[in-house]
């Protein structure tokens, strides 16, 4: 509970406050790196529920569409024998399996069955998916024709029956199908977060440290890089709301665009004046940033110093009754 407090002070001083960074680089860059990590994970929670929500619902929905569909485009009475590579069925050629209804497949029939046709057929006469012909199965792929012989297919006799009974025993494998979808999206979803936006960030701390040189800051492109870090709360929040909500904004590179301007303004504002910046280099340079508790407890009480300096703590500031005695 401490850490989520901690984690959530930071990210609020970083979204509404240009002073707080005044002490983030007085911090080391693990520092800002732990609390990207639990910002990512808890942003990455909120966006894979979001759209999970969205998504996986309509996968399911239309995996049973397919299967359902799938069987209604087979009569009760169609039967198909194969018997020594050759086939032939209990209906009048061509049989013809239309596409209506079938995402994805954009030709006008799905499947025909034609023990004359050929490889021209596919395309010049039917418009085709599949062509089965007498020895052959044609498959139309979008960047070639795959040819299966039907004497590779166990000879034997083939009906609704059968195609219902496969069905029934890929029909759980396919119910897991909405899972795996999800898991790959957190997977990917963490990687946005935690390998592409933290190799975007070398970018926009270069331009930041640009800036820096403009006021002879004196500051080391890790803390251009930190900075770079804790403004990216901003867009990175804009991102969250206008995803899980649905919000229509669209404005190119918005995003760095924010980012840029957010830390630009920092950098514009930073007051290095008797700062020690030095402490803040590496995890190991000081001894209260061990942990993350340690570290923005530390940030809280320089905050506390800050606040009572500026009289906001004016009872229980020395100064203030020495003033009174006086």
């Amino acid at each position: 509970m401490e850490k989520i407090k901690a984690a959530l002070y930071v990210y609020v001083k970083s979204l509404t406050s240009v002073q707080y960074y005044n002490e983030i680089i007085q911090t080391s860059t693990k520092f800002s790196l732990k609390y990207y990590v639990a910002l990512a994970l808890i942003f990455t929670l909120i966006t894979s529920l979001s759209l999970s929500l969205s998504i996986l619902p309509r996968i399911e929905r239309g995996i049973n569409q397919v299967i359902d569909h799938t069987l209604g485009l087979v009569e009760e009475d169609l039967v198909i024998t194969i018997e020594e590579g050759v086939m032939s069925i209990n209906k009048e050629e061509p049989y013809i399996v239309p596409a209506n209804g079938v995402g994805g497949v954009e030709r006008e029939n799905l499947l025909v069955i034609d023990s004359e046709g050929t490889l021209e057929d596919l395309e010049q006469t039917y418009d085709t998916f599949v062509l089965i012909n007498s020895v052959n199965i044609i498959v139309q792929m979008e960047e070639e024709t795959i040819v299966q012989p039907l004497r590779n297919l166990p000879d034997g006799t083939y009906s609704r029956e059968d195609l219902e009974s496969a069905i029934s025993w890929i029909q759980p494998l396919l119910s897991l199908v909405p899972y795996l979808v999800g898991f790959m999206l957190v997977l990917g979803v963490l990687m946005y977060y935690l390998v592409f936006r933290l190799l975007y960030l070398f970018l926009v701390a270069v331009v930041l440290g640009v800036l820096g040189l403009f006021r002879d800051l004196g500051l080391g492109y890790k803390k251009y890089y930190q900075i770079a870090i804790h403004s990216m709360t901003l867009p990175l929040t804009l991102e969250l709301l206008r995803n899980t909500f649905s919000l229509d904004f669209h404005f190119p590179y918005w995003f760095i665009i924010t980012n840029i301007l957010f830390g630009a303004v920092v950098v514009l504002k930073l007051d290095v004046s008797g700062k020690d910046l030095s402490s803040g280099v590496d995890s190991t340079d000081r001894e209260g940033e061990d942990s993350f508790i340690d570290e923005i407890s530390t940030e809280n009480d320089s905050f506390g110093e800050t606040d009572r300096e500026n009289g906001e703590n004016k009872d229980t500031n020395p100064k203030s009754d020495k003033i009174d005695d006086e």
